[in-house]
């Protein structure tokens, strides 16, 4: 089936040899094409793309044929382009940068479980698991302005808002090997005296293993 392809010129730009260069437009299978005529053996055929450029067309013998004759029968537009003029007679296509969803802010304190285990290993950083109990420690902006610098800020916004939480946990055993898993009994109390407990498991070599979405009151 014969291609159908529609050309128009668009006007020239003059060579440092001072001879016209010649801009046409072709149309064909609902894609735009440049076609510049310079006058040399073969044509320049570049296709115009959703980035707003062109790039380099690979027609086949066939079609570099038609597109000839085509052109042939074209009638020239006697006018200068200047530099990037051509453009201005392509489709304008529109890309738009991909723009994260902005996750909504939490009215309440739920964190997922992958966030649980976060909290849990900003603890370990600042020496809240260490031993085999604590009675019980604040969070502090030292802590709130580590998460800040190393986790999301979905996360962050919602960590900062455990400040002056006081965190206590206990554990009936103890890490006799990196591969042991230990229980460990967490208990967060709010400024205003709400209590909210979690239990889980670590191990040193794979850390927390909390597998459970967690309200902190």
């Amino acid at each position: 089936m014969m291609k159908e392809i529609k050309i128009n010129c668009l006007g020239y730009n003059t060579t440092f040899m001072k001879t016209k260069m010649w801009y046409y437009k072709m149309e064909m299978d609902g894609s735009e094409y440049l076609i510049v005529d310079a006058g040399m053996i073969k044509l320049l055929q570049m296709v115009w793309t959703k980035e707003n450029k062109f790039e380099n067309a690979d027609f086949s013998k066939k079609i570099e044929s038609l597109i000839q004759e085509e052109i042939k029968s074209v009638k020239k537009v006697n006018k200068e382009l200047g530099k990037d003029g051509e453009k201005k007679f392509f489709t304008q296509h529109e890309i738009k940068a991909l723009v994260e969803k902005k996750k909504p802010f939490r009215k309440e304190l739920i964190f997922d479980e992958d966030e649980v285990n976060s909290i849990l290993s900003v603890f370990d950083e600042f020496d809240f698991t260490y031993g085999r109990e604590s009675k019980g420690k604040k969070i502090s902006q030292d802590m709130i302005d580590y998460v800040k610098e190393n986790y999301d800020e979905y996360f962050s916004e919602a960590f900062e808002r455990l400040k002056g939480y006081k965190v206590s946990f206990e554990t009936d055993g103890s890490h006799k090997n990196d591969g042991q898993m230990v229980e460990y009994a967490f208990l967060f109390k709010s400024p205003s005296g709400k209590e909210t407990y979690l239990t889980t498991e670590m191990c040193l070599m794979v850390g927390w293993n909390y597998h459970e979405s967690l309200k902190i009151k």
